[in-house]
Order: structure tokens, then sequence, then C-alpha cells
């Protein structure tokens, strides 16, 4: 008797979070977003942090299609060879990107992530952990009322 009525639960959480067309709104259009090929623009947010480096350098090799990156207060260098910006905003008016990788410390992601919807970059993905979850509810409502970005994360 325990097990069904958890199985329900569970069954109820799952229409909760559905994306059927009963529960569309303007981010559900933005799932076309996740198809990704050779032409795909990709930033780094955090991108001179060591862990964002070796991440991108490892995404170089393999073929990605890296543009570029966002450092606050480091906008000018380069790293790996390529631009940096201060700005998402920046690097989207210079190099264009489709898809934004967030390498930031969970107490800034949320920001970043909000950034990236901001500057309307169509793909964001964030590995942050630990992204305290009253964080996160802000970013959830600020996708809810858009259809320009996709969030692939945390």
């Amino acid at each position: 008797m325990m097990s069904r009525f958890r199985f329900r639960r569970l069954g109820a959480a799952a229409k909760h979070f559905s994306t059927s067309p009963l529960r569309s709104g303007p981010y559900e259009t933005t799932i076309q977003n996740l198809k990704l090929d050779a032409q795909t623009r990709v930033i780094y947010q955090g991108f001179t942090g060591k862990v964002a480096t070796k991440n991108a350098q490892d995404t170089i090799e393999y073929g990605t299609k890296v543009v570029g990156g966002v450092s606050p207060g480091k906008g000018g260098q380069q790293n790996l060879g390529l631009p940096v910006f201060n700005t998402v905003r920046e690097a989207v008016d210079e190099v264009n990107p489709s898809a934004s990788v967030v390498f930031v410390p969970a107490h800034s992601a949320a920001l970043a992530i909000i950034e990236a919807i901001e500057a309307e970059i169509p793909l964001v993905v964030s590995v942050a952990e630990f992204v305290p979850v009253r964080d996160m509810l802000l970013v959830h409502e600020v996708l809810r009322t858009q259809s320009k970005t996709r969030l692939v994360g945390p």
C-alpha cells in the first residue's frame, strides 16, 4: 500500500513539471535551442578561471567553436588566444555567440545565468554545484517570462 502511494505522488510531481502543451509558455519555445552543430559559437563565463580555461582548451581541441569569454574586470585581455570581455552583452555585440557555458562559483551562478538570459544567448549551460535554491528560483522566474534562452543545469 505504501509503495503505491509513493508512486502516485511521483506521478503527480512529474505532471507538475511537465512540458506538455497544456503548460506551455514562452520558455517552451526555446526547446529548439538545444540543437547544436559545428557552427555553434560558444563563450565561457568565468573564462579566465583555471577550470574554465582547462575546459575551454579541451573543447577547442575536440573541435568546438569557442569564440571568447567573459570575466568582469579583465576585458580587453586574451585567454587561449581568444578575446575576454567584461560583460556578456559586450561578447554578444562582438562575437555573436549562440551558446554560453557558465563556469562561475555557486554564489555568482544565478547572476551570470541571468546576464546571459538578458543578452538573449540561445543556449546557456551551467555546471555550478550547490547554487542556492532561492537564487535558482529567481532564475526560474526570469526564464518563464522569456522566449529566447534555454538553460541546461545546474
